[in-house]
């Protein structure tokens, strides 16, 4: 059984317009078969244009609206089969009221539907309206299916930073076992909240505030086994739910900034953590103090960031910037994504 939403959001401006147009072109389209060469028949454009319009924007309405949440819960091919049905009735009701008015501004009274005209704007509507929820059907069928891969892929390379970073904070944590027992506890419970993200069940985005938080558990334990040498700059306001990040993707950051700026430093340096919301976009920067001759990049800083990188882009696509600067003693990395990606 194949879940999923068949239809787009029939709700707000665009929708309608679109649906007023369509429904004049294919009124144009049935005048200019009716008319035949040579003639176009306006008094029949405006009666099927009338009709297409409002039966159009009926179904439009009942199928963006009251139904909505109902088709939603039920499988595609019933979706599907359910939307056909309502736009059927829609063009069967205005049919029969059509047929009436028609009647009685010829005769002056009502004789009784006319079959033959209804059943005509019956089979139209069916065949119209059929093509139409194929073709839904087989977009969010290919929709599902891509999101199907997307996820396979994400679960992968999230599967492929776990090892790296818990190998990582362990052995931090075994650097203070001996010297610093307390401390060790305290880096035990930070270290407790990354295992309980990574390994959870996979999720592809989370609230970038959880993300953040996970980011500074993470650079509490390093603190602890850092000392005075690392210094926290941490500048975080308050962020709306829809700002999603990939999860484990700022982890792996700071931890360059850790490894390859501050550790090789005899007398460590800084990390400031910059994060602010700016026309639709989250930013993230995070900046730390560095020497080149110190720093060195290895195969896991590579692998890190091509792997977050590429997270991103399959989620946010082109829209989502990851990129690196340096600056004097300060070198920093800024990610981009936008807060609600769904809004386009």
């Amino acid at each position: 059984m194949t879940t999923g939403q068949l239809l787009p959001d029939l709700r707000g401006v665009q929708p309608l317009v679109l649906t007023i147009l369509a429904a004049v072109l294919m009124a144009i389209l049935f005048t200019l078969v009716h008319s035949g060469p040579g003639r176009f028949d306006w008094n029949y454009l405006s009666g099927t244009a009338i009709f297409m319009i409002w039966t159009g924007i009926t179904g439009l309405w009942l199928l963006g609206g009251p139904l909505r949440g109902w088709l939603a819960r039920r499988p595609l091919h019933r979706q599907g089969a359910w939307a056909l049905v309502v736009l059927e009735a829609v063009t069967l009701t205005y049919a029969l009221l059509a047929d009436g008015m028609l009647q009685w501004a010829v005769s002056g009274r009502y004789g009784g539907p006319d079959g033959a005209f209804v059943l005509h704007v019956a089979l139209v509507g069916l065949i119209l309206f059929g093509l139409l929820m194929r073709y839904l059907y087989l977009g969010a069928l290919a929709r599902v299916q891509q999101q199907a891969a997307l996820n396979a892929r994400l679960d992968a390379l999230q599967a492929r930073i776990r090892p790296h970073f818990l190998f990582n904070s362990l052995n931090s944590i075994v650097s203070l076992i001996s010297r610093a027992p307390a401390q060790a506890e305290e880096a035990l419970l930070d270290l407790s909240e990354l295992f309980r993200a990574a390994l959870q069940e996979s999720r592809t985005l989370v609230p970038a505030s959880e993300e953040l938080r996970l980011g500074r558990s993470y650079l509490n334990m390093e603190a602890l086994r850092l000392g005075e040498r690392l210094t926290l700059d941490w500048q975080v306001p308050a962020l709306p739910p829809q700002a999603r990040l990939p999860a484990l993707s700022l982890q792996p950051l700071l931890e360059n900034a850790i490894y390859h700026g501050i550790q090789p430093l005899p007398e460590g340096g800084t990390i400031r953590v910059q994060v602010e919301i700016r026309r639709g976009y989250l930013y993230v920067v995070i900046s730390n103090t560095w020497r080149p001759e110190a720093a060195g990049e290895t195969a896991g800083n590579r692998m890190a960031w091509g792997n977050i990188e590429a997270r991103l882009q399959a989620c946010f696509g082109p829209r989502a910037v990851l990129k690196q600067s340096q600056q004097g003693e300060w070198f920093t990395v800024t990610l981009r994504v936008p807060v609600n990606p769904e809004a386009d």
